[in-house]
């Protein structure tokens, strides 16, 4: 699938899409601290506990919202949801990190995530 798939989501995944993944100079185990800062997750005040950033779909998917709907797990019965497979970085907070100081650790890895839809718009991913 190439990025033409993605352009009805863009502004939904602002906060989740990464593709192609960033690449930073530093060591790859500083990539979610310097995403999730630069996305406005980790402040100076805060920081998000965890969040998937999105790197690329399966070949075989087609548009977000097509194909047979599922039960969304965290959203309410007027919205379909469709299992896509992406490729992923989940960034989990380290449970000393307190702010100022955000340190995450970053997985990667291909999952399912269900993709909300309303009518065939994507408007979120029920993480």
């Amino acid at each position: 699938m190439d990025q033409h798939g993605f352009s009805e989501a863009q502004d939904l995944l602002h906060h989740q899409l990464d593709r192609p993944k960033t690449k930073i100079s530093a060591k790859h185990k500083y990539y979610c601290d310097m995403m999730m800062k630069f996305r406005g997750l980790a402040t100076d005040k805060s920081c998000q506990k965890t969040k998937t950033f999105v790197h690329s779909v399966s070949p075989t998917t087609g548009g977000l919202c097509e194909g047979p709907a599922v039960k969304c797990v965290k959203m309410s019965e007027f919205y379909n949801c469709h299992l896509i497979i992406f490729k992923v970085t989940q960034c989990n907070l380290y449970p000393e990190a307190v702010p100022p100081h955000c340190y995450y650790k970053g997985v990667t890895f291909w999952r399912d995530v269900s993709v909300v839809c309303m009518g065939n718009h994507p408007i979120h991913l029920d993480e």
